[in-house]
């Protein structure tokens, strides 16, 4: 499960609670030193977002859309190379050397995707 940050439209002032509950939960760095005026304008533009085991969330070189923080499960980042891109990767970490090779794994509370801020 994830939290992704993006241009989304105004959220319902439950919804924005919620989201705030959650990510001083499970991702408290994200928030800290923001006011509660703050943090509730960012909840504003998240939604919390289910994705299927091995789902890919993008692809390197794909446009950044979107700030994400891992709320439950984890999150395996992976780089093409140009074996991977040919389905040839010498990785085989869990079997997924389709995605290319294994950088690290992003548990809980950790977040990528920052690159959707410039």
């Amino acid at each position: 499960r994830l939290l992704e940050l993006t241009a989304t439209a105004d959220r319902a002032q439950d919804a924005v609670e919620e989201i705030v509950s959650i990510v001083q939960r499970k991702a408290p760095k994200l928030l800290d030193g923001l006011t509660d005026n703050n943090k509730a304008q960012i909840a504003c533009h998240c939604q919390t977002k289910l994705y299927a085991n091995d789902e890919v969330v993008f692809h390197q070189g794909d446009e950044p859309d979107a700030y994400y923080t891992v709320i439950r499960g984890a999150v395996s980042i992976y780089a093409l190379n140009s074996s991977s891109k040919d389905g040839n990767s010498s990785d085989h970490h869990k079997g997924r050397s389709k995605y290319g090779v294994f950088i690290t794994q992003l548990p809980p509370g950790e977040s990528f995707g920052e690159l959707s801020f410039n």
